[in-house]
């Protein structure tokens, strides 16, 4: 009937939006929980990237110091977030459908100068240096400059084997072309006097002695007839580096050569215990010397080597000493900090926020829950004999104050700049005890599991007495190995410390686009 109501198309819309809604409802659910459970796979899987990533960089930096690849760069890049997955959490080819990206920030700190390595040692054996007191510490090397000297004797607890005196100037030692001189500027000997008082009267002179190799006026004679100090000679000379042995004010060795027409900048090396010089048969001499200079004109420089006993200033072999980095110009370095390369993430989905640190040599990670070792850094104990223990320590420092945040690839690029040694003669058992002690801020925790693995790792335990584990208000944790003899006057240890910079730049990388 033309009056009857149809209801066919009604039927067909009601089911187009009975579907539109189930497609919304899907999309929702999928938004609501396929979307944030793909973000946190990503996520979990850019975590796992990225702790990979720095155990690759940690191998690839120990390369450099074990191959003394100095100024050798490497260059590493790290994708800071998951924005270098394309097509997951993809609904539909809706981009509306996939994961926000993740991020993160990498940076380099070492700004902190109370985040550093303090290795503390007691009867060190030295190999080329001694200690002196300085300020609160002892450090093991000092050179004396120019015309200062100690003013108190130093004292061997034994008879060395060896003491070398290392001689180097930077006078000018050669005048190959003649040159004007007057009487009052005419070039003069220069050099150090040593005196061994205990229990011999013996005082030794080693000098740059100048030499006249000019044929037309003998000035050798010159002091013996003085003549007008206006008066102007041209002169060529040459220097070497001569010896004379005293004993009780009587000669018995007069500017022996030691080495002929010597340069300048150059390092010359006399070990006095050599038997060629007489002194090495003599039993307890330089077990305690002084140092004087012979004129205070001349600009040089004198250090002091011993191969057995240890070296002090007014000190006892239970005195604690602090190894300071020794440079190859026989110079110190100031305590290494605890510089660090670290990675924060930025996650949206996974709710726990990683940290990655490569510090010292090993890497870490932090959580919420607390800091996790992932490899131990480069402190190793070793149970060599029942007689002694092997310890090894390298420092690293990572020298670099710069940050960068984002989702794209970052370059990291390091360079090997420094390398310095402890100093201990490594030929035998050189130290009776060993403190290592960090300070590093908000991780005692941390750096107390990392000891604890260490010990365990060499078959031993912190018992107190041959390993103790401490900490202080200051956040410093303190491993302290006496060695099998707990006697801190025992030489039991075989110590061999190392001390590394690096320079590390990082530099951001255009993301490529995906297609």
């Amino acid at each position: 009937m033309p009056g009857k109501k149809r209801e066919d198309g009604l039927s067909e819309l009601i089911g187009f939006i009975l579907l539109l809604a189930l497609v919304v409802t899907i999309a929702s659910l999928y938004l609501t929980y396929g979307v944030p459970a793909t973000g946190r796979e990503d996520e979990i899987a850019h975590m796992d990237y990225i702790k990979q990533q720095f155990l690759d960089y940690k191998m690839a930096v120990d390369s450099l110091w074990i191959n003394n690849a100095q100024d050798v760069a490497i260059s590493q890049a790290i994708t800071l977030g998951t924005q270098g997955v394309k097509t997951s959490g993809m609904f539909g080819g809706f981009n509306l459908f996939r994961p926000v990206f993740s991020g993160g920030t990498i940076m380099v700190r070492n700004y902190n100068p109370s985040e550093k390595l303090i290795t503390s040692i007691k009867n060190p054996l030295y190999s080329s240096s001694y200690a002196k007191n300085h300020g609160s510490d002892y450090i093991i090397n000092v050179t004396y400059p120019e015309t200062f000297f100690p003013t108190t004797p130093i004292i061997l607890n034994d008879t060395p084997s060896h003491l070398y005196v290392n001689f180097s100037t930077d006078e000018i030692t050669q005048q190959n072309d003649p040159a004007k001189f007057t009487y009052s500027n005419f070039p003069t000997d220069y050099g150090v006097n040593i005196s061994s008082t205990n229990p011999f009267d013996y005082r030794i002179t080693i000098k740059a002695k100048i030499k006249n190799v000019t044929t037309d006026f003998n000035w050798t004679s010159l002091i013996d007839h003085p003549t007008n100090s206006t008066d102007v000679y041209w002169l060529r000379y040459i220097t070497d580096l001569v010896l004379t042995i005293n004993k009780h004010g009587i000669s018995i060795l007069d500017n022996y050569p030691l080495y002929t027409n010597i340069n300048n900048k150059t390092n010359y090396t006399i070990d006095l215990m050599d038997p060629a010089y007489g002194l090495s048969q003599y039993e307890g001499i330089f077990k305690e010397f002084s140092s004087s200079n012979i004129t205070g004109l001349k600009k040089f420089l004198v250090s002091y080597s011993a191969k057995s006993g240890y070296i002090n200033a007014s000190s006892s072999p239970t005195d604690s000493f602090i190894i300071y980095p020794y440079n190859s110009d026989g110079t110190t370095s100031s305590l290494p900090l605890l510089g660090r390369l670290e990675y924060q993430s930025h996650n949206n989905y996974y709710q726990t926020q990683e940290n990655f640190v490569y510090q010292m040599g090993g890497v870490y990670v932090n959580q919420t829950e607390g800091s996790t070792p992932l490899n131990l850094p480069l402190i190793s104990i070793v149970k060599s004999s029942s007689d002694y223990w092997n310890i090894s320590i390298t420092g690293i420092n990572l020298i670099g104050d710069t940050s960068i945040s984002g989702s794209s690839p970052v370059q990291i690029s390091t360079k090997l700049i420094t390398r310095s040694e402890s100093g201990l003669d490594m030929s035998q058992p050189n130290v009776a005890s060993v403190t290592i002690s960090l300070q590093d801020t908000n991780q005692v925790d941390l750096w107390k599991t990392i000891f604890t693995a260490i010990v365990q790792n060499a078959g031993l335990s912190i018992d107190g007495l041959n390993v103790i584990l401490s900490d202080d208000n200051s956040n410093m944790v303190n491993l302290t190995i006496n060695g099998p003899n707990t006697d801190t006057t025992t030489r039991d240890i075989w110590l061999n410390e190392n001390f590394i910079d690096y320079s590390v730049e990082l530099d951001p990388v255009g993301q490529s686009i995906g297609i």
